[in-house]
């Protein structure tokens, strides 16, 4: 058997496993395709992550003075593909501080304006975890969740259920 680097690749079939030029171009070219869905995927959770981050910052940093550069600075992330993302970070941003309704209330409408897919799913979880919440006596988080949705009426958001 050949060995170093200069090894002939039609006989790479009688040479160890161990050695780089020991696998066929067949076998060499599927492990590159699992290789390469595998560093695809990495890279999608890596990225999904980090635009999760940016928007979990981006509407923590949200109050009365700054919420035109929030939005935009949302608009920049890629929105469309997180909506869901968005809508649980307003959501749960509100829970954490009900004192700051309005302003998250001002946010959805912002966004509302321009992509009304994310204003709507917004509207239906918070009217889903409503219910979950009435159903479980959760005072608390329904009076928020309620002041929430009377908030997004007061600004001609929601006009009907």
């Amino acid at each position: 058997a050949q060995e170093g680097p200069a090894c002939n690749k039609t006989k790479s079939v009688t040479l160890s496993n161990t050695d780089e030029c020991d696998i066929p171009p067949a076998k060499r070219r599927r492990l590159q395709g699992t290789l390469t869905k595998t560093l695809i995927t990495e890279y999608q959770r890596l990225a999904w992550e980090a635009l999760k981050e940016n928007i979990k910052d981006k509407v923590k940093e949200a109050d009365k003075s700054n919420l035109s550069a929030i939005s935009r600075g949302l608009f920049k992330c890629n929105i469309i593909r997180g909506r869901g993302l968005v809508a649980n970070a307003i959501i749960r941003a509100q829970l954490r501080s009900p004192s700051s309704t309005p302003v998250y209330a001002a946010l959805v409408c912002k966004i509302h304006r321009k992509l009304p897919i994310i204003g709507e799913l917004i509207v239906k979880r918070l009217m889903l975890s409503f219910r979950r919440t009435h159903q479980r006596n959760d005072k608390i988080r329904c009076l928020a969740i309620i002041k929430f949705i009377s908030h997004l009426i007061n600004k001609n958001m929601v006009s009907s259920f």
